[in-house]
Protein backbone atom coordinates (compact mmCIF):
# COMPACT_ATOMS: atom_id res chain seq x y z
CA UNK A 1 0.00 0.00 0.00
CA UNK A 2 3.01 2.30 0.43
CA UNK A 3 4.08 2.50 -3.02
CA UNK A 4 0.48 3.11 -3.73
CA UNK A 5 0.65 6.31 -2.09
CA UNK A 6 4.07 7.27 -3.23
CA UNK A 7 2.61 6.85 -6.32
CA UNK A 8 -0.31 9.23 -5.96
CA UNK A 9 2.01 12.03 -4.83
CA UNK A 10 3.93 11.09 -8.28
CA UNK A 11 0.86 12.09 -9.86
CA UNK A 12 -0.15 14.59 -7.36
CA UNK A 13 3.84 16.13 -8.06
CA UNK A 14 2.88 15.80 -12.29
CA UNK A 15 -0.51 17.50 -11.79
CA UNK A 16 0.83 20.66 -9.50
CA UNK A 17 3.52 20.84 -11.92
CA UNK A 18 1.52 21.31 -15.34
CA UNK A 19 -0.88 23.50 -13.38
CA UNK A 20 -3.98 21.07 -13.03
CA UNK A 21 -3.45 20.52 -16.86
CA UNK A 22 -4.66 16.52 -16.69
CA UNK A 23 -3.81 15.90 -20.85
CA UNK A 24 -0.05 18.06 -20.53
CA UNK A 25 0.43 15.79 -17.36
CA UNK A 26 -0.76 12.50 -19.23
CA UNK A 27 2.04 13.33 -21.75
CA UNK A 28 4.54 14.32 -19.25
CA UNK A 29 4.03 10.90 -16.82
CA UNK A 30 4.19 9.00 -20.36
CA UNK A 31 7.28 10.72 -21.71
CA UNK A 32 8.89 10.22 -17.96
CA UNK A 33 8.03 6.44 -18.01
CA UNK A 34 9.49 6.40 -21.78
CA UNK A 35 12.23 7.96 -20.66
CA UNK A 36 12.82 5.64 -17.69
CA UNK A 37 12.24 2.02 -20.01
CA UNK A 38 15.79 0.31 -19.77
CA UNK A 39 17.61 2.96 -17.63
CA UNK A 40 19.70 1.87 -15.34
CA UNK A 41 22.23 4.78 -13.96
CA UNK A 42 20.53 7.70 -12.07
CA UNK A 43 22.67 10.91 -11.79
CA UNK A 44 21.92 12.37 -8.10
CA UNK A 45 23.60 14.80 -6.00
CA UNK A 46 26.91 14.51 -7.74
CA UNK A 47 26.91 10.83 -7.64
CA UNK A 48 25.48 8.10 -10.07
CA UNK A 49 23.18 5.12 -8.90
CA UNK A 50 23.69 1.94 -10.57
CA UNK A 51 20.37 0.22 -9.74
CA UNK A 52 20.86 -2.84 -10.40
CA UNK A 53 23.13 -2.83 -7.42
CA UNK A 54 21.18 -1.17 -5.08
CA UNK A 55 19.10 -2.71 -2.75
CA UNK A 56 15.39 -1.94 -2.22
CA UNK A 57 16.08 0.01 1.11
CA UNK A 58 18.53 2.10 -0.78
CA UNK A 59 16.43 2.42 -3.63
CA UNK A 60 13.88 4.23 -1.42
CA UNK A 61 16.31 6.19 -0.19
CA UNK A 62 17.16 7.25 -3.44
CA UNK A 63 13.76 8.36 -3.92
CA UNK A 64 13.46 9.99 -1.06
CA UNK A 65 16.13 12.05 -2.17
CA UNK A 66 14.90 12.65 -5.53
CA UNK A 67 11.30 13.59 -4.30
CA UNK A 68 12.97 16.16 -1.95
CA UNK A 69 14.75 17.66 -4.61
CA UNK A 70 11.43 17.74 -6.90
CA UNK A 71 13.00 15.67 -9.01
CA UNK A 72 10.20 12.45 -10.60
CA UNK A 73 12.51 9.41 -11.45
CA UNK A 74 10.17 6.95 -12.45
CA UNK A 75 13.17 4.38 -13.09
CA UNK A 76 13.68 4.14 -9.45
CA UNK A 77 9.78 3.78 -8.53
CA UNK A 78 9.88 1.01 -11.45
CA UNK A 79 12.65 -0.73 -9.49
CA UNK A 80 11.53 -0.63 -6.56
CA UNK A 81 7.89 -2.28 -8.40
CA UNK A 82 10.39 -4.85 -9.81
CA UNK A 83 11.41 -5.88 -5.65
CA UNK A 84 8.77 -5.78 -3.96
CA UNK A 85 7.06 -7.85 -7.37
CA UNK A 86 4.56 -5.32 -8.13
CA UNK A 87 2.91 -5.23 -11.82
CA UNK A 88 2.04 -1.88 -13.61
CA UNK A 89 -1.44 -3.21 -13.61
CA UNK A 90 -1.72 -4.18 -10.65
CA UNK A 91 -0.49 -0.79 -9.43
CA UNK A 92 -3.29 0.81 -11.24
CA UNK A 93 -6.19 -1.98 -9.64
CA UNK A 94 -4.98 -0.79 -6.38
CA UNK A 95 -4.46 2.97 -6.80
CA UNK A 96 -8.03 2.68 -8.63
CA UNK A 97 -9.13 0.63 -5.45
CA UNK A 98 -7.46 2.92 -3.09
CA UNK A 99 -9.03 5.89 -4.71
CA UNK A 100 -12.62 4.61 -4.75
CA UNK A 101 -12.35 3.35 -1.29
CA UNK A 102 -11.30 6.95 0.20
CA UNK A 103 -14.47 8.58 -2.11
CA UNK A 104 -16.90 5.78 -0.72
CA UNK A 105 -15.60 6.60 2.90
CA UNK A 106 -16.17 10.09 2.89
CA UNK A 107 -19.74 9.54 1.06
CA UNK A 108 -20.11 7.66 4.09
CA UNK A 109 -19.35 10.16 6.86
CA UNK A 110 -15.77 9.43 7.51
CA UNK A 111 -15.30 13.28 7.84
CA UNK A 112 -18.76 13.71 10.60
CA UNK A 113 -16.98 10.73 12.35
CA UNK A 114 -20.43 8.12 11.57
CA UNK A 115 -18.56 5.89 8.99
CA UNK A 116 -18.02 2.47 9.82
CA UNK A 117 -14.40 0.73 9.15
CA UNK A 118 -15.14 -2.66 10.63
CA UNK A 119 -17.87 -4.53 8.14
CA UNK A 120 -19.13 -7.85 9.89
CA UNK A 121 -15.70 -7.80 11.99
CA UNK A 122 -13.49 -7.37 8.78
CA UNK A 123 -11.71 -4.00 7.99
CA UNK A 124 -13.42 -2.46 4.47
CA UNK A 125 -9.40 -2.66 3.48
CA UNK A 126 -9.92 -6.38 3.15
CA UNK A 127 -13.33 -6.26 1.35
CA UNK A 128 -11.36 -4.08 -0.73
CA UNK A 129 -8.41 -6.68 -1.94
CA UNK A 130 -11.44 -9.36 -2.23
CA UNK A 131 -13.23 -6.66 -4.78
CA UNK A 132 -9.66 -6.03 -6.58
CA UNK A 133 -9.18 -9.43 -6.91
CA UNK A 134 -12.48 -10.42 -9.07
CA UNK A 135 -12.88 -7.73 -11.34
CA UNK A 136 -11.69 -5.99 -14.52
CA UNK A 137 -9.45 -3.48 -14.57
CA UNK A 138 -9.37 -3.16 -18.23
CA UNK A 139 -13.48 -2.23 -18.13
CA UNK A 140 -14.16 0.83 -18.47
CA UNK A 141 -16.55 1.18 -15.83
CA UNK A 142 -14.03 -0.32 -13.35
CA UNK A 143 -14.34 2.53 -10.83
CA UNK A 144 -17.32 2.23 -10.47
CA UNK A 145 -18.06 -1.21 -10.33
CA UNK A 146 -15.65 -1.26 -7.11
CA UNK A 147 -17.87 1.47 -5.72
CA UNK A 148 -20.70 -1.00 -6.26
CA UNK A 149 -19.53 -3.34 -4.62
CA UNK A 150 -18.11 -1.59 -1.55
CA UNK A 151 -21.76 -0.35 -1.29
CA UNK A 152 -22.69 -4.00 -1.66
CA UNK A 153 -20.73 -5.44 1.19
CA UNK A 154 -21.22 -1.85 3.86
CA UNK A 155 -23.21 -2.51 6.53
CA UNK A 156 -26.91 -0.32 6.23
Amino acid sequence: MELIDIWHFILSELLLNNGGDELVSRQELTRLLTQSEDKQIIEFDGRQFELRQLDLVSKLELLIGLSAARRIDLAVFASIMVDCEIEWTELYCQYVGKNVLNFFRQDHGYKEGSYQKIWQGREDNEYLVEILAVLDPAAPDFKDNVYAELTRYYPD
